[in-house]
């Protein structure tokens, strides 16, 4: 499936913004975590990426099974 331009630059602003939460410690916290996984997963199936569909949405189980 080909990307548009506009959906391969939100990935890229995500990626940004996920780095900077990882870094300062705000993915400490389980809800910002699940905010993000939940933001990742419907980027990446609008990408239509199921290596990174199937990924995003083992670490949405994972948390689950982690709160």
């Amino acid at each position: 499936m080909p990307t548009s331009p506009e959906l391969a630059n939100i990935d890229a602003a995500f990626e940004r913004l996920n780095t900077i939460l990882d870094t300062t410690g705000a993915l400490d916290s389980a809800a910002t975590q699940h905010a993000a996984y939940a933001l990742r997963l419907a980027i990446v199936q609008a990408l239509g990426d199921q290596d990174r569909i199937e990924a995003a949405e083992a670490s949405l189980a994972e948390l689950k099974l982690s709160s």
